[in-house]
């Protein structure tokens, strides 16, 4: 019998749960479709608390060479071929930016340098195998010292060719939670420097890089109309709306199943907490699955109360009659026809209602029923309320109204 008090709640490091015996949903042919796939640098869009990070020190764990054998009887073990060519064999970069957070670009900055320093300081050997002149390019990261952001745009570039002389193997960069940054820029009002930054060091990092194996990249969205990704022709975007790992981030019915003692208890969690129709799947927000499990069946918006939902409510508040009207159908639980687009535009949020529409559905306030695209490639999709945890937040949001 499953001890829900085992359920890894607030931890998103693989090794660790594997050393701690917490509960854990087996993702692992993740890592071998990510080497199969054909794309040079892979970005998977999911709504927060899908198991994004996770996933990543996943990979991490498996590909590097100084990684921890903790695969053993997990799926992807059992591709003893498969292992022998990938597992423990590269050099690996990883970076999360979810703690880039900030009022300020001059503050944004410092998160910004943190990240980098964390990220150099897991190769912290390599320095005595540097040229003097690489040494202090690489002291000046790891001790936060760059004074400009235009100089710490390539630092993933040059860590990526310091491991490859050194190992001979190229490495794997993984970009965790890459447009928090951004999210937090648009709010505070510095979103065009923050996109010129992120643009340089991702087209540094990922474009033309001899010394890259495989990138992949994981946020809630696709920032692409401002040309943050121009010229990366090798980039594969995996969104809500497509097909491609739809199974590997949040629960499917068949995974919530397995963690029910009762197996009678799965409508009302479905009622709650399903609804997201992704690749032919039933996805489940694993957050709220594990807190309502751990809480002996206790149905609650436990997803809602974990971040901010400022902009949400500022969006929906200060749109017009014909939004509002739609956000009042789909209470009432009327499907409505929108256009959802695959990138966001934060530039045409506060002008148009479809920028809108799009921010609430790759968030996760919103389920995609159906799509089709017209001759101009514009998506046209039914959207509906994903569930009734979801559902509340649209209640206090139109409690405000009146």
């Amino acid at each position: 019998m499953l001890n829900y008090n085992k359920f890894p709640i607030g931890v998103s490091n693989f090794s660790e749960i594997i050393e701690k015996e917490l509960i854990l949903i087996d993702k692992t042919m993740l890592i071998k479709e990510i080497m199969e796939d054909g794309a040079k640098a892979i970005l998977i869009t999911r709504p927060r608390r899908f198991g994004k990070t996770l996933a990543m020190t996943m990979m991490g764990e498996f590909f590097s060479f100084t990684g921890q054998d903790v695969f053993g009887g997990l799926e992807v073990s059992k591709d003893e071929a498969f292992c022998a060519r990938h597992q423990n064999q590269y050099p690996v970069i990883f970076i999360t930016f979810k703690d880039c957070k900030a009022s300020t670009f001059e503050d944004m900055f410092i998160y910004l340098k943190n990240a980098f320093a964390t990220c150099y300081e897991a190769h912290s050997d390599l320095l005595e195998k540097l040229t003097e002149e690489k040494k202090e390019i690489f002291k000046s990261v790891l001790s936060e010292k760059i004074q400009t952001p235009a100089l710490l745009t390539s630092a993933l570039k040059s860590l990526s060719s310091y491991l490859h002389a050194h190992t001979g193997k190229k490495a794997i960069i993984l970009i965790d939670e890459y447009d928090t940054p951004i999210h937090s820029a648009y709010s505070k009002g510095f979103y065009d420097q923050i996109i010129d930054f992120m643009r340089a060091m991702l087209g540094s990092a990922l474009k033309d890089n001899l010394s890259l194996e495989k990138a992949v990249m994981t946020g809630i969205a696709r920032v692409a109309k401002e040309s943050m990704f121009s010229g990366l022709n090798n980039l594969k975007c995996y969104t809500l709306l497509e097909k491609g790992y739809a199974q590997y981030f949040g629960f499917t019915e068949k995974e919530v199943e397995s963690l029910l003692q009762d197996k009678s208890s799965l409508e009302p969690i479905k009622t709650w907490y399903n609804g997201y129709k992704i690749g032919g799947y039933q996805i489940y927000n694993p957050w709220s699955i594990m807190h309502c499990l751990q809480n002996d069946m206790t149905l609650d918006p436990y997803w809602l109360n974990t971040s901010d939902n400022a902009l949400v409510y500022e969006l929906i508040g200060k749109s017009d009659l014909a939004f509002k009207t739609k956000v009042q159908n789909l209470i009432k639980g009327i499907p409505q026809e929108q256009t959802i687009e695959d990138d966001l535009t934060f530039r045409e949020i506060d002008q148009s209602d479809r920028a809108i529409w799009t921010l609430l559905f790759h968030a996760g306030y919103l389920n995609v029923v159906s799509r089709t695209r017209d001759e101009y490639g514009d998506v046209s999709t039914i959207i509906e309320i994903p569930n009734l945890e979801i559902m509340s937040l649209y209640a206090n949001i139109v409690k405000k109204w009146f």
